[in-house]
């Protein structure tokens, strides 16, 4: 059964890069210039703390479009007035997880020349090569990009006096295989992030069980994090203003893109749209699309854009008051 999924999963990739190319051929997917747009423009560019972009499921493989696709999201974010402190990409980084993909990931992060640390996490197609080779590559380049020494798919960042916390699955799984030796370093990285009051960010690819349109919106029926998804929860709503951040769903911006997880402590969940990939609901279907955020002394706020076209998406731009 496995490799019956297997082959049908290979055939639909192998046509829908054929699809991407012919789009390119006939102009309808942008090229590498930054399309004329509107520059990303935040609340309060003075009093702004800390900034982010999140961009999940690049599914970058050597298709002549993944990357010139990713290059867009580099070049509106190196065009923008404004400056951000962390770039995420949150899973599904690879179409593939072959050492092939990840090249042309790097190396378009690399030539972007970005002033953003960029902070990669594992989703499931990252480790489709081997789990091996998955977990090497995310654990190298985070310990780069962060100048940590990393040595597993899961570690916690500091900037500007916030942690951002990227979960990563210990084994191989179609899912995430989350070890108690994580559990235990996301509650003691949540319990020093959040002491002073600040916010934090835990990013992992995959959504929480029953959050987001779970299982419903998921074509397999279920498309969660997995066996320790209760123990997540709990860990996250132990804490005030924590922000879970997951993507894999593929499901663009529609109604449910944000779950309160716990209104009283400010725990919430947002699920990305897919970045690389068409989207399945919402008002937004197109590739391109990301989140950026940006954090305030008493504020935090997520919008939506087309990264791809430079281009804002109105009626998308949630605030949190910190509690």
């Amino acid at each position: 059964m496995n490799y019956i999924i297997s082959l049908f999963s290979s055939l639909f990739r192998k046509i829908g890069s054929v699809f991407m190319s012919v789009f390119v051929a006939l102009g309808l997917v942008a090229g590498s210039a930054v399309p004329s747009g509107n520059s990303i423009a935040f609340k309060n560019s003075s009093e702004v703390k800390l900034s982010a972009v999140y961009l999940s499921d690049t599914h970058i493989k050597n298709d002549g479009v993944s990357v010139q696709q990713l290059e867009l999201a580099f070049n509106d974010i190196n065009s923008s007035k404004e400056s951000f402190d962390v770039i995420a990409l949150t899973g599904d980084i690879t179409d593939g997880g072959d050492n092939a993909s990840y090249n042309l990931a790097w190396n378009a992060v690399k030539n972007a020349k970005l002033s953003a640390t960029v902070l990669p996490a594992m989703g499931n197609h990252d480790v489709w090569s081997t789990y091996e080779t998955g977990a090497m590559q995310i654990s190298a380049k985070a310990s780069e990009y962060t100048g940590k020494k990393i040595e597993k798919p899961y570690y916690s960042y500091d900037v500007k006096g916030y942690t951002f916390i990227v979960m990563g699955s210990d084994a191989p799984s179609d899912k995430a295989n989350i070890s108690p030796e994580q559990l235990s370093f996301l509650d003691s990285e949540l319990s020093r992030a959040t002491k002073d009051g600040k916010p934090a960010f835990v990013i992992c690819h995959f959504p929480l069980k029953n959050t987001h349109g779970l299982p419903d919106v998921w074509r397999a029926g279920d498309g969660d994090i997995g066996a320790q998804s209760d123990s997540v929860r709990a860990i996250l709503t132990k804490y005030k203003n924590v922000f879970y951040i997951n993507g894999h769903l593929h499901t663009g911006i529609y109604s449910a893109s944000l779950e309160t997880l716990n209104a009283e402590k400010g725990v919430y969940s947002l699920n990305l749209p897919a970045y690389g990939q068409p989207n399945a609901k919402g008002t937004f279907k197109g590739t391109g699309i990301g989140v950026y955020m940006e954090v305030y002394d008493s504020e935090v706020i997520f919008t939506a854009r087309s990264f791809k076209d430079s281009q804002p998406l109105d009626g998308f731009a949630k605030s949190f008051t910190l509690k």
